[in-house]
């Protein structure tokens, strides 16, 4: 009969000693008070947990948590301590892939996110390492030529006309005297008389348009930004450089 208790009690000793053991891994620190107990808690223990004020939070803001405790009062187990109602907790920032970048190519960014539960927190995912980023506005100049008419004069072949076809115009005359009358302007030679025929050449200036290539100046443009993260836009040339050359020659248009 001696034997039987003895063997009972240390049996029931070895028991409690494995179940305070295993309760003090999730945060339990056994009592050992009379009383019911609380399932696998006995009376008088506490239980702890770790929760979060918040579900998810934005950098800069932190995960904010708090250990509470619940007591097992004769087989009850009593309400936490402690107002935080959030198991677990997700952190959030925003990482970009470069610092600066030039209108218009935009700054890339990614959302990041790392879990927290139990205390303990893992790390960010992603692989942006940039905290901010800049796309700096920039501008383009250039040079163009314009072709352009001008008017040059050049002489006509000369033929015999009318005086009133040519306009402008410059006669020279010559005379000849014919020994047999016609119409014509009378004119003494010596003593005899004849008929003179004014033969009248002109000589008519034409005119033609041909054109030259020449330096037009610098015309430039600029390219805005309306936010980091959209690529900017480049406004027109000013002036027009669709209407000049890129070339002296006047050969290739922008």
């Amino acid at each position: 009969m001696r034997s039987t208790l003895l063997i009972y009690l240390g049996i029931s000793l070895a028991a409690i000693l494995a179940a305070s053991q295993s309760m003090s891994q999730v945060g339990y620190t056994p009592m050992m008070m009379s009383g019911r107990n609380c399932g696998g808690v006995f009376n008088g223990d506490y239980i702890s947990r770790v929760m979060y004020q918040n579900a998810s939070v934005a950098e800069p803001s932190l995960c904010g948590s708090e250990t509470q405790q619940s007591q097992c009062l004769n087989g009850t187990q009593q309400p936490y301590s402690g107002s935080f109602s959030n198991a677990t907790c997700t952190e959030y920032r925003t990482r970009y892939n470069t610092s600066a970048t030039t209108c218009p190519t935009p700054c890339y960014a990614e959302t990041q996110a790392k879990s927290c539960s139990g205390g303990s927190c893992g790390g960010f995912n992603g692989s942006y390492a940039y905290a901010s980023c800049t796309q700096n506005p920039t501008s383009q100049s250039m040079s163009f030529w314009a072709s352009n008419p001008y008017t040059y004069g050049y002489n006509c072949n000369a033929y015999n006309c009318n005086p009133y076809d040519c306009n402008p115009y410059s006669c020279t005359y010559s005379y000849n005297c014919l020994w047999w009358p016609i119409i014509g302007v009378v004119c003494q030679t010596g003593t005899t008389t004849c008929y003179q025929t004014c033969y009248q050449t002109c000589y008519q200036t034409c005119y033609g348009t041909a054109y030259s290539c020449d330096y037009g100046g610098t015309t430039s443009r600029s390219c805005n930004v309306s936010s980091n993260t959209v690529g900017g836009s480049w406004s027109g040339w000013s002036p027009n450089a669709s209407n000049y050359y890129s070339d002296s020659g006047c050969s290739v248009r922008y």
